[in-house]
């Protein structure tokens, strides 16, 4: 250790020792001082309790000697109980009082001047008792002298010695006053010499300390200031070497940059460009250095930049969208920005342009449009109405056709609720099911209903409903898809085929009642023929008997003429049945099943059986009535589907296919892989009232068969087909369709 820090350490300890002296001196004298100032506060507090229990005690003497005094006075018995149990109270509270005075620490002329009170105040108490008998017994003459002779100067006589120990309580508290202050005096004397004497030290040692540590300042100072200076130093050569470190980190990224960077003057030209400037634009480092940057804009792009430069100028920075055109003639779409740079002055003496290309980000906007557009094309042309609604079941958008269907006046309909908007001419109780189909969707279910509308024209319509959930990331719907279909057309041309399907089964009816008609006919006119012969025969042998009896004969000649009567109306009904004013014209058998199976589509769908047509009739005709052939077309065909249904068969397949045979025939054949035909009744399956079928008459095949007949072909089964039942028919052909055009 050197000299000069022992010389400071020594200093430090006798600085130390002396601080350590003062602050022992001053914790002694606040000790000492602690301790009177207690002493103090515990006299002060004592005689304060001395003279308010003392004052309580004057003051009960005084409201007793009051309430006795009243009662004197007023004489009121109503009151007397009160008041001598006022008076009770008081002297209860006057012992207490006179108890804790006792207790209190007191000298021995304060004790025995409070026994003296005490036994006054006894001796008062016992004539106010006294007195209170008196009156009590209704002396109050007596009472008055007794109170004004006796107790009155007995309680004048303890409250003179209240008196005199509240005096005595005085002069004691000042002496012992007096007495601790006169200790506080000489304690802070002594303590306050002490003190002056290490205050004296203190700033003695303190000065020839400070002169040492002032040295040794000086001495740091100096070092400081080389060890600053070598700092310095160092510090300038590490921010060179930073700045050029930096520089180069800004020219690689200046240069690596995937944007068109320039530094351009005041007047346009550039100062500065990167490598990727250079490198797709085809120009050289010397083309561009140099000349104006207007020079490789568009002419539009030129009055673009003589508008925003002036404002770059003034403001430091401005954007706009340019047309860079590339050494090849190329034109690149740029997004360009430019910021003015200030020099050490603040002035804008150079600006930074930075050109990104955006041909790619304009084409992809230019496609997102074109994609919206055709998009709200589609959305608006469509013959469906389409509407998006939030989850409250409330429109966001709606097509043209949508608001065309609900009418001229919802224009917007924006905001509104989809079921309200839809109602129109139509109750709101008949909105239910699409306030249930809404609910639904928004549970997440794709909903189909079909509902009953009043149109704003007051027309009825059928619109079939689609509503589509469309479900976030979690699954949660967030907007239904409704789409609306008129489907009044459809529903009309179905209940068309449904009546004509009736029209076609009572014509079926009919040519069954006509064949029943006819067999029948054919059947009454054999024996009505015999039955006639046998009459003509009875009545010529009985002309030929020799005695002919007159009235047999006109008997056997009546039956003879009924039973004619009865061949003629059998013979009439037969023609009747018979005639029929038929129509035949080309008829191609392609097209006619065409026509057939989109007339019964409706019970297909419902059937579920998955129907094929395969035609082979290459425009063929065949001379016909076109309603009666359609009516064994339709007749095959129900046969086979009911067939079918009545089975339960899986995958239910139905084919109807027609071809051209050698011999100029058409044929038509109906084939399902349903159960086929009953081997028992296929020998009869032609015949009237054969069926296999619970609820069929059996007269389908038979009429079908007369009507194929009656065009000159023929019906038949293919009994060899094993996977279900095949039927078919042919008809000659009759001239193909080209012959017929002509």
């Amino acid at each position: 250790m050197s000299n000069e820090s022992k010389i400071t350490t020594k200093i430090g300890m006798a600085f130390a020792l002396v601080v350590t002296l003062m602050t022992t001196i001053v914790v002694i004298h606040t000790y000492y001082l602690k301790r009177t100032v207690h002493h103090l506060d515990q006299v002060v507090g004592v005689h304060n309790v001395q003279m308010s229990l003392m004052n309580s005690i004057l003051d009960l003497a005084r409201q007793r000697s009051l309430t006795l005094q009243e009662m004197l006075l007023n004489a009121d018995p109503f009151m007397f109980d009160d008041q001598v149990l006022r008076m009770s109270q008081i002297a209860i509270k006057y012992q207490s009082l006179s108890q804790q005075l006792r207790e209190l620490p007191l000298t021995d002329e304060e004790t025995i001047i409070l026994d003296k009170q005490y036994k006054q105040s006894v001796r008062t108490g016992q004539l106010q008792s006294r007195i209170i008998k008196l009156m009590a017994d209704g002396d109050y003459v007596a009472a008055k002298l007794l109170f004004y002779e006796q107790t009155s100067p007995s309680q004048e006589d303890a409250m003179d010695l209240m008196n005199s120990f509240i005096v005595i309580q005085d002069e004691q508290n000042n002496r012992e006053l007096r007495s601790t202050w006169n200790n506080v005096k000489s304690e802070s004397t002594v303590s306050l010499i002490l003190l002056l004497i290490g205050f004296i030290l203190s700033i003695l040692i303190a000065g020839w300390v400070a002169s040492r540590i002032r040295k040794e300042i000086d001495r740091r100072n100096r070092i400081e200031r080389e060890l600053e200076s070598r700092v310095d130093l160092r510090t300038r050569e590490v921010e060179a070497l930073s700045k050029l470190t930096t520089e180069k980190r800004m020219q690689t990224l200046f240069d690596t940059a995937p944007e068109f960077i320039f530094v351009i003057n005041g007047e346009g030209i550039i100062l500065q460009t990167n490598k990727y400037a250079i490198e797709n634009s085809g120009y050289s480092e010397d083309e561009i250095i140099g000349n104006n940057i207007k020079q490789f804009f568009t002419e539009e792009s030129k009055q673009i930049c003589d508008c925003t430069f002036p404002n770059l100028k003034e403001q430091g920075n401005s954007r706009s969208d340019i047309e860079f055109v590339c050494k090849d003639q190329r034109v690149i779409n740029m997004e360009c920005a430019a910021t003015a740079v200030p020099d050490e002055n603040g002035d804008f003496t150079s600006f930074m342009v930075i050109q990104r290309d955006v041909t790619v980000n304009r084409q992809a906007a230019r496609a997102l449009a074109d994609s919206e557009r055709r998009f709200r094309t589609l959305f608006n042309s469509t013959f469906h109405f389409i509407c998006v609604l939030d989850p409250e079941g409330n429109i966001l958008e709606a097509n043209r056709t949508l608001l065309e269907f609900v009418g001229p006046e919802a224009k917007n309909v924006a905001g509104n609720s989809f079921c309200q908007t839809i109602a129109m001419g139509s109750a709101l109780n008949d909105m239910k099911p699409m306030y249930n189909a809404i609910v639904r969707a928004i549970l997440g279910d794709l909903v189909h209903l079909e509902m009953e509308l009043t149109r704003s024209d007051g027309s009825d319509v059928t619109v079939d409903f689609s509503l589509v959930p469309v479900k976030n990331d979690e699954g949660q719907p967030i907007l239904i898809i409704a789409e609306g279909r008129d489907i009044t057309e459809r529903k009309k041309n179905e209940e068309e085929a449904k009546q004509h399907l009736r029209e076609s089964a009572h014509f079926l009816r009919l040519n069954a009642m006509g064949e029943m008609a006819s067999g029948m006919a054919h059947e009454l006119n054999q024996p009505l023929t015999a039955i006639g012969s046998y009459c003509e025969s009875a009545t010529s042998m009985i002309a030929e008997l020799p005695a002919a009896n007159g009235e047999l004969k006109d008997i056997l000649m009546r039956a003879t003429e009924q039973a004619h009567r009865a061949g003629g109306i059998i013979r009439h009904l037969r023609g009747f049945v018979g005639k029929e004013d038929s129509v035949k014209e080309p008829v191609d058998i392609d097209v006619l099943i065409y026509k057939l199976v989109k007339f019964v589509s409706w019970q297909i769908q419902k059937s579920g059986i998955d129907i094929e047509i395969i035609t082979g009739g290459h425009g063929h005709n065949v001379l016909a009535n076109k309603i009666q052939i359609e009516q064994v077309v339709l007749n095959l065909l129900m046969n086979s589907m009911e067939a079918i249904e009545d089975a339960e068969t899986d995958k239910a397949k139905l084919v109807l296919q027609t071809r051209i045979k050698h011999d100029d025939v058409v044929e038509l054949t109906v084939t399902d892989n349903g159960p086929g035909i009953d081997a028992s009744i296929l020998d009869l399956a032609f015949d009237p009232f054969q069926t296999s079928k619970t609820k069929g008459m059996g007269l389908g095949l038979s009429i079908c068969r007369s009507i194929i007949e009656t065009h000159g072909g023929k019906l038949w089964i293919d009994e060899k087909y094993q996977d279900g039942a095949r039927l078919g028919f042919e008809l000659p052909v009759y001239e193909t369709a080209h012959e017929y055009e002509t």
